[in-house]
């Protein structure tokens, strides 16, 4: 059997690697062989979120593997089918459910029929996508492309305990379509939500002050603002700000953290806000990297601008070369960069 093998101690390194080839091997039908996964992390191997992946994705391809459990540096898949139908992953931890949904999205996107999948974990954890994310800036231009998904936060899930739970509604796609866009045009509002469960609402409204305040002073002046109280098992708080542009929007956040003044995380997340706009660019740095892998299946060229070329996206863009004949490349273009998709037949 001709195996895809990835090194997983090369580039970036982390469980992307992993997540993106489960997609593609899916999509492909192309078995693959991961070795030296997540070598240079300082808990290297598989984690639970990421295993989760892995039987997500053998559940909905009837894909023989081997090495799916926490802490091993070798993966091997065999995928079979897709099927379409209901799948529930209880992720057992506060891994993040975003990164196991996304794994199959793709996948189920690409099915003959309907999927229900439900997840449960953690819905706002470090180091991934929080669901808010998912919904305001992926899923929109999932669906600009031609996926069909609807999504529902029923609870949200904080680190350490977890206990969110996540629903999607997932359609045959009758095609993927390219994506365009250089210009995102004029900035039309900023919106800021401050939340809290289960602590004291006055750490939601400090977040909103201080990103309000520091909107202001580097003059936004359309900011709608609100502070939600969150109910769920754990205990957990969170600043967003979406902002609106007249042809996109991007999303920025900060998670609560003990020891941490809301204030500080306000600041790091209004930054954040103001490096992506005076970057000019259409899509922030982590939606340009989770776009690769739907638009190498896309039926045309696809471009658009990024503020940056991250080592995430290069290492994404190796593995997906991998499975596909793909031209992924990237260029300056003022302040960011712009990037090209060009499917091969």
């Amino acid at each position: 059997m001709d195996f895809v093998v990835i090194d997983g101690s090369e580039g970036e390194g982390g469980g992307q690697m992993v997540r993106t080839a489960l997609a593609l091997s899916a999509v492909t039908g192309r078995p693959f062989r991961i070795v030296n996964i997540r070598a240079n992390r300082p808990n290297p191997g598989l984690r639970s979120q990421h295993v989760q992946s892995v039987l997500a994705s053998q559940r909905v391809c009837g894909a023989q593997c081997e090495g799916a459990a926490k802490g091993s540096r070798s993966l091997s898949f065999v995928p079979g089918k897709i099927s379409a139908g209901k799948h529930v992953i209880d992720i057992g931890t506060a891994g993040s459910t975003s990164l196991v949904l996304q794994t199959i999205a793709l996948p189920l996107s690409l099915a003959d029929g309907p999927s229900s999948v439900t997840v449960n974990g953690g819905t706002h954890v470090e180091w991934s996508p929080i669901h808010d994310y998912l919904e305001l800036a992926w899923l929109p231009v999932m669906k600009k492309i031609g996926l069909d998904i609807e999504l529902e936060i029923v609870s949200p899930g904080f680190y350490p305990r977890g206990g969110g739970e996540v629903r999607a509604t997932i359609r045959p796609a009758k095609e993927i379509l390219p994506f365009n866009a250089a210009e995102r045009g004029e900035l039309k509002r900023v919106r800021v939500l401050g939340a809290a469960g289960n602590l004291p609402m006055e750490i939601a409204e400090r977040f909103v002050r201080r990103a309000e305040s520091q909107l202001k002073s580097r003059r936004v002046r359309k900011i709608d603002s609100v502070v939600k109280a969150l109910s769920g098992v754990g205990q957990g708080t969170y600043v967003r700000l979406l902002a609106e542009y007249e042809n996109a929007s991007a999303c920025f956040s900060g998670l609560g953290r003990i020891g941490k003044q809301a204030e500080k995380i306000a600041d790091e997340t209004v930054d954040e806000f103001f490096e992506f706009h005076f970057s000019g660019a259409a899509v922030d740095a982590r939606l340009a990297d989770q776009l690769l892998l739907p638009l190498a299946l896309a039926k045309g060229e696809s471009a658009f601008t990024a503020p940056s070329i991250t080592a995430h996206f290069e290492t994404n863009a190796a593995v997906i070369a991998k499975f596909l004949s793909v031209s992924i490349t990237s260029a300056p273009a003022g302040d960011a960069a712009i990037i090209r998709v060009r499917p091969q037949a």
